[in-house]
């Protein structure tokens, strides 16, 4: 009705102006057009004060149509900047373009990219028959390609472009993880840092960065699992989730099992540790397995911090980021909020 309106008006006034700017809604919104309509609508009445205008009624109501009308427009246009500034994007969509597969990974990254390489040192280390790496889950998941990646935009952990991926990713990864396979992991990539860091240097950027993280976080903390970090239940939770996050780093020369060309975070949901270890006897004898391996493939003895979920005086903290020496990491923090 609106624009019928606009058409009648425009069409019996001559005023090209408003068909001109109804033309093209894709050019960028300009006030100029508006005036252009407003002083051709005074010129054709004569409008020199409000009491001409209040002496003719059909003028009035016509007037009132039209200026509904022009606002109309306005709306329209100012709609077309904002989406032109901040188009929409569909979540599902923003998540596939993130969330990537090994296949996907193999055909949209060219040796020479820091995404591939990053990619094929982990499929080298995963892969490796010489030297078996100690998480074979892992590698399972790998063959089996079960994992899924993420390539930070940026070095800098706590901006808000890598935050928000981090966050998108984790949830879209979780919506999908129990469909995937047994064994599978989501694998975090960061671009190389501009200049390297030390262990610490990564330990500190880290914690700094899952308790940007948390600030993210659409759902609230699951009652089931503490805040206190020092406690030996507490584990990082994401979107209603408790999960794990083991860290590599390129500044680990010591402990290989730690140590990836860029920085690289391991994020696995704990649902995945209670279906592979149903019973204790099962979860025992996998620790043994990983923990053997380890003395084989780390240059320095087994980290003290090492040991089971839940099992009291431990705490996860500690094995999320373990040093490259044997003293305890822990995070300084007793919540992630604090």
């Amino acid at each position: 009705m609106i624009g019928g309106v606009i058409d009648d008006l425009s069409q019996r006034f001559q005023l090209i102006t408003m068909h001109n700017m109804l033309a093209d809604m894709s050019q960028p919104f300009q006030l100029g057009p508006m005036h252009s309509v407003v002083d051709s609508l005074s010129q054709h009445f004569q409008l020199d004060n409000v009491h001409n205008l209040m002496h003719d009624p059909n003028v009035f109501t016509h007037l009132c149509a039209f200026a509904l009308g022009v606002l109309v427009c306005y709306l329209r246009y100012a709609n077309v900047c904002t989406l032109r500034s901040h188009p929409k994007t569909d979540p599902s969509q923003e998540h596939s373009t993130e969330l990537l597969n090994q296949t996907q990974i193999e055909e949209n990254y060219t040796s020479d990219t820091w995404q591939r390489q990053a990619y094929d040192a982990l499929a080298t280390t995963l892969l490796a028959r010489d030297r078996i790496f100690p998480c074979i889950y892992a590698s399972k998941g790998f063959k089996a390609q079960e994992l899924s990646y993420l390539f930070l935009p940026s070095s800098n952990l706590l901006l808000h472009r890598t935050l928000a991926a981090t966050a998108r990713a984790l949830i879209s990864y979780q919506a999908r993880a129990r469909t995937l396979g047994p064994h599978t992991s989501l694998v975090i990539f960061a671009p190389p840092p501009t200049q390297p860091l030390s262990v610490a240097a990564y330990h500190t950027r880290f914690w700094a960065f899952l308790r940007a993280l948390h600030k993210l976080d659409p759902a609230p903390w699951p009652a089931d699992v503490p805040t206190d970090m020092r406690s030996e239940r507490w584990c990082f939770c994401f979107n209603g989730t408790p999960g794990f996050v083991g860290v590599m780093t390129p500044a680990h020369s010591q402990r290989l099992s730690r140590h990836a060309p860029t920085l690289c975070l391991v994020y696995q949901p704990r649902f995945l540790f209670d279906n592979l270890f149903r019973t204790e006897k099962s979860r025992l004898a996998a620790a043994a397995t990983v923990r053997g391996l380890i003395d084989k493939y780390d240059l320095l003895p087994r980290s003290p911090d090492i040991s089971h979920y839940s099992q009291p005086g431990t705490t996860e903290t500690k094995q999320y980021f373990l040093l490259d020496e044997n003293e305890p990491a822990g995070c300084g923090y007793e919540t992630l909020g604090g």
